[in-house]
């Protein structure tokens, strides 16, 4: 063994290479120095020793190899490790990757970017996983070996297996992988139990790896600290008598938003919530050779299990696979159009929106713009009401006639839609809500439409006569005139009150009728400080300045004057708070009676559904027509899904939904998005980037590696990257898309709101 490597091995914490040569006294000889550079090198790439995020040398403690030949007294039964070798590998990617303003989203081509984001998507193999020990070394394979498995920041952990040392199978289906899609799942640590009576392996934690090969060995890598509990686990562990139920115990393994958790909190969560099971210790750094036949229990075991169909991103990517294929025109008329830069197909006219209880200037402004504009972005701070924008949005598109998909990666944000709507139902059965693992709720299309052929057939609610809803689109109308009037007036006395200091401020100099000044006058005066004070300028509107536009004094004389007279020319000002109220009364009587006559089926309609129904059961077809779909959505409206849930329960239709509207964005990422965007012709996309953000699966080398086998260039597709972007930031960063911040609070105390304002937004 080498000085250096013993050194190294002195000091298990690290010593970076500067103290290496002060330990090992090279720091005024420059040839020794090279070479302790050279043998670092050397034994790095040996997996002797890695570095770490803090460019620290440190050793690496590898199993020792089994012996040559059959492993003797060792039962069939029993699982065998191969051994591994597990380093640690600095991740420096260059730059970050840049983003552009808009102008290039038309050159790029929409099918490369969905094949990126698909594979993007298929880099994350978890999913619900549940072996025998029948499949060792067929479909998972244990490895042994020790070292750090979770990586730190700026590197990627790196388990190298002598491809010789694998059974052959688990080699042949290595090399049956695309190379595009070389995902594989880390299990760590194993629960050996039983299932319907067989012996069954479950891991309890799943971590993202991607695998590669040279030419005698296989590595996978693993470059972000992420840990996922395995829902199988979670589901067996509930039935045992342990005390959990399924939904606690699966909410003690979930990190804030659905994510997962760092590995070290995770092995914490592990000792409290399964501490009889577990054998041994656990600690995630030196794992198991062997688990012998009947140990029942958590081992401190690691294996690498190869894809199934099991894993949660498998629909999405198969969406994103088919939607690759589609010509601008189908992707033209989706969500999906502003996003990637095609041209739009003609959608509905814009609604004015109504409301279902009170809303400010703000949130109604945020309502009418996601009723107009083909993707509108909501923002606020938490308490400001976004839900309530929502809620209004809904409203007004289901009035309409129009359905409407709610999509969020977190339920809770799912449950409060549900919660405002469940109270106008009246026994009306207008909302799908897809999956609720808290209530046991899993429906997709195929489940609702045999639900609507067993109802009994009626004519249903009558619906709202002419008049009555003719008055309440006459109040939505009156009420955006008279915010309009407001809109109006408030520029025009920024205008003034600029105007009029301009004015003083020309006095002051001395200048005439005709003057223009050389110098731009202060830009703040008595008026436009009494009228910020008063709260009147807001959204930071921008006043024009003499160095801005040149005017002599006298044109500005009169351009006051006139200005003058357009304000006193607007007439009285209608109360919109008032008008807001009457809305809200009809609104609700209006909205129950058309859903409650929309949700029931007539005896044509319940016979041409079934007609369908028995048609598909005939043919043993899962997949449903456009028009069976469209049939369901007119009784069925509106539909509340978990991002990845959708694919799975909704038929991919480009434009099904007239609308798609995303909470919690801030949360979801890009690639499991495009899927129910696509199934919509409108977005709203409703997040606070200030808030918890999603955790990337995926590191920025690996993302850099997708987007270059797609052919997409690197510069100017920064907005794109699966890696570093929320759909929030996504839609906050495409041309056109038209944003709407809340400001108002209604939720927190006072000083709690100036502190959150004043540091955060």
């Amino acid at each position: 063994m080498s000085i250096l490597l013993k050194t190294i091995e002195a000091f298990p914490t690290g010593r970076t290479t500067g103290e290496l040569y002060s330990l090992l006294d090279a720091h005024f000889d420059r040839m020794r120095r090279d070479r302790i550079r050279c043998e670092l090198s050397d034994l790095q790439n040996s997996g002797a020793v890695w570095l770490d995020s803090k460019q620290r040398w440190r050793p690496v403690v590898a199993a020792p190899p089994p012996p040559p030949g059959p492993i003797p007294d060792v039962p069939s039964e029993d699982l065998v490790a191969v051994p591994v070798i597990i380093t640690a590998r600095s991740t420096a990617a260059g730059p970050p990757l840049k983003a552009d303003d808009g102008g290039e989203v038309a050159k790029l081509d929409p099918g490369a970017l969905l094949r990126y984001y698909r594979s993007a998507l298929m880099q994350d193999p978890r999913g619900e996983i549940l072996q025998t020990p029948e499949r060792h070394g067929r479909e998972f394979q244990l490895l042994a070996g020790a070292g750090r498995l979770f990586p730190e920041e700026g590197t990627e952990t790196v388990v190298r297996i002598r491809s010789d040392s694998l059974p052959d199978e688990i080699r042949e289906r290595l090399v049956r992988l695309d190379g595009e899609e070389n995902g594989v799942a880390l299990g760590w640590p194993l629960d050996l139990g039983r299932s319907s009576g067989a012996p069954a392996v479950r891991p309890v934690g799943l971590l993202a790896a991607t695998w590669s090969r040279d030419e005698d060995a296989i590595e996978l890598r693993v470059d972000v600290d992420d840990v996922l509990v395995n829902p199988e686990w979670v589901k067996a562990t509930a039935r045992s008598s342990t005390g959990w139920s399924r939904e606690a115990l699966h909410s003690e393994f979930q990190g804030e938003g659905g994510a997962g958790l760092r590995g070290q909190e995770f092995m914490a969560r592990l000792r409290e919530a399964a501490a009889k099971r577990v054998k041994g210790s656990v600690i995630g750094n030196s794992f198991a050779g062997i688990i012998r036949s009947g140990a029942e229990g958590i081992h401190d075991a690691l294996a690498v299990f190869l894809p199934s169909g099991s894993k949660f991103t498998a629909g999405a990517a198969s969406d994103l696979d088919a939607m690759a294929t589609w010509s601008s025109e189908q992707i033209g008329g989706t969500a999906l159009a502003p996003f990637f830069g095609c041209p739009r197909a003609a959608t509905d006219p814009p609604l004015l929106p109504i409301n279902l209880g009170p809303l400010n200037m703000e949130q109604i402004e945020a309502a009418a713009s996601a009723m107009g504009e083909p993707l509108s972005v909501v923002t606020g701070p938490p308490g400001t009401g976004k839900t309530q924008v929502i809620v209004s949005i809904v409203a007004t598109a289901l009035r309409a006639g129009r359905s409407v998909v709610v999509a969020s990666k977190n339920h809770q944000a799912l449950d409060a839609v549900e919660s405002q709507f469940s109270e106008l139902s009246s026994g009306a059965s207008f909302l799908v809500r897809t999956l609720d693992p808290a209530r046991k709720i899993d429906r997709g299309m195929r489940h609702v439409l045999q639900e609507l052929v067993k109802e009994p057939a009626g004519e249903g609610g009558g619906l709202p006569g002419f008049e009555a809803e003719d008055e309440l689109d006459e109040l939505a109308r009156r009420r955006m005139a008279a915010l309009e009037r407001i809109q109006a007036e408030r520029r025009l006395r920024l205008q003034l009150s600029n105007d009029i200091d301009r004015l003083e401020a020309r006095e002051r100099a001395g200048l005439g009728a005709a003057g223009v000044p050389s110098t731009p006058p202060p830009k703040t005066g008595f008026w436009t400080w009494l009228l910020r004070w008063l709260g009147i300028e807001t959204r930071g509107e921008e006043l024009p300045s003499d160095d801005i536009k040149e005017i002599s004094t006298e044109a500005l004389r009169q351009q006051i004057e006139r200005n003058r007279r357009q304000v006193e020319s607007l007439g009285p000002l209608e109360d919109p708070v008032k008008l807001t109220d009457e809305i809200a009364e009809r609104a609700q009587n209006s909205l129950m009676r058309r859903i409650s006559a929309r949700s029931r089926l007539n005896e044509r309609q319940r016979l041409a559904l079934s007609e369908a129904k028995d048609e598909l059961d005939w043919q043993g077809s899962q997949e449903i027509s456009r028009n069976v779909a469209e049939g369901i959505l007119h009784h069925r409206p509106l539909w509340l899904v978990s991002t990845l849930g959708a694919p799975k329960r909704i038929p991919l239709e480009a434009g099904l939904f007239d609308l798609a509207v995303f909470d919690e964005s801030s949360q979801c990422d890009i690639a499991s998005s495009l899927p129910v965007l696509a199934r919509a012709r409108r977005a709203v996309i409703v997040g606070d980037d200030r808030q918890l953000s999603f955790i990337p699966q995926l590191g920025l080398a690996r993302d850099r590696n997708l987007m270059a086998a797609q052919h997409l260039p690197l510069k100017g597709t920064g907005r794109f990257a699966q890696s570093q972007k929320s759909l929030f930031d996504f839609a906050l960063s495409t041309r056109g898309a038209r944003a709407v911040m809340l400001r108002d609070q209604y939720r927190s105390a006072e000083d709690i709101v100036e502190y959150l304002s004043g540091n955060f937004y």
